[in-house]
């Protein structure tokens, strides 16, 4: 079993440069993914300063270096990820295949950008109807896979679902896969994440330009797009002094990213090994996923999930359909220790 570690600006970052599992997590040391907001995090000293307080080191895991989607479920169980930053959607779906996770963070409303369709530059596609007859490539588990199907309703087109075949084809297609099969016309629509490293060049070199994204008013927006903290619950339970720290330094981060986002990106950028323009459009573009402020009322998130499994089942997603959490479940899945009233709220 094989592990590479990977010495940047003084921060050790653990990577993994195959499928394989890392060594053997150490128990006093917590394992946050590697992302813009970490890496300036953990070259501010940020993270290490919140979890000194608990007596516990941190390391980030490049998680990207694996490319397996969806492989931070299988890294948390077996205790070498402790947190995940994802969308509502994502969250929901990890929880109803079987991992017994925990929203321990959420964020406000996002922008209806966040997750959208594109075409090539020079496709006829000006619009989500006129992909009528045509092949969308996304990932199921993804938002931009639940915010397209959703704009496609709003504008009276259905996509291809298990149930039903629609006037859209729809191809599933692993983010690793996507780009070179819309750039080499095996694809004729995308759905995705812009403010992610592989689909931000697409945008800064002028090859693709979007539809029509979800209205404001949409389900995506006012639920499934928020931005989520999940760990595992027994983590959440066990070491809640363990999950405040995490969310401490995230917000603390947050705000001087924001402020000083080309400083920011040229750490990220070092650290991520991705160009400055990329990380730099991941936090300050209207898609980014990362910088939204914080929701404090847990009811507000219940609600968002509430309304966004509510419209998937009734819309024939084909995923909720199958499974969903009833409102008990939905309430134990968002921990209330971490949101307003609760002891280990960010303050």
């Amino acid at each position: 079993m094989k592990k590479s570690r990977l010495l940047v600006a003084g921060v050790a970052l653990a990577v993994s440069t195959s499928t394989v599992a890392l060594a053997a997590p150490k128990k006093d040391t917590v394992y946050v993914p590697l992302n813009v907001w970490t890496s300036v995090a953990l070259n501010k000293g940020w993270l290490q300063e919140e979890y000194a307080t608990v007596g516990a080191k941190v390391e980030a895991v490049d998680t990207s270096a694996i490319k397996v989607p969806g492989v931070e479920a299988s890294l948390l169980e077996k205790g070498e990820l402790h947190f995940v930053n994802c969308m509502g959607y994502v969250s929901i779906q990890h929880k109803l295949n079987g991992l017994d996770s925990v929203a321990v963070w959420g964020s406000k409303l996002p922008n209806p950008r966040r997750s959208t369709t594109v075409v090539l530059k020079d496709s006829p596609a000006n619009k989500l109807a006129d992909l009528k007859g045509k092949n969308l490539g996304g990932w199921r588990i993804s938002c931009p896979y639940f915010a397209t199907y959703e704009a496609l309703k709003e504008h009276g087109v259905q996509q291809d679902t298990e149930y039903q075949k629609g006037d859209v084809r729809y191809t599933n297609i692993a983010p690793a896969a996507q780009i070179s099969a819309l750039l080499g016309g095996k694809i004729d629509a995308l759905s995705v994440h812009a403010a992610t490293s592989t689909v931000t060049p697409l945008y800064t070199q002028g090859l693709v330009k979007e539809l029509e994204p979800t209205s404001t008013k949409s389900t995506y927006v006012n639920g499934a797009g928020r931005s989520i903290i999940f760990t595992l619950r027994e983590f959440a339970e066990k070491h809640p002094d363990r999950v405040r720290p995490f969310l401490v330094a995230y917000e603390r981060s947050q705000k001087w990213i924001k402020a000083n986002p080309d400083a920011a990106a040229a750490i990220a950028a070092r650290d991520l090994r991705i160009p400055k323009h990329i990380a730099k459009y991941q936090i300050v573009d209207d898609s980014q996923m990362l910088f939204s402020d914080p929701e404090r009322d847990r009811n507000r998130i219940i609600a968002s999930y509430n309304l966004f499994q509510s419209w998937g089942i009734k819309n024939g997603d084909d995923f909720l359909k199958k499974k969903n959490l009833n409102q008990k479940q939905l309430e134990a899945f968002v921990d209330q220790k971490f949101f307003a009233g609760g002891e280990y709220v960010p303050k």
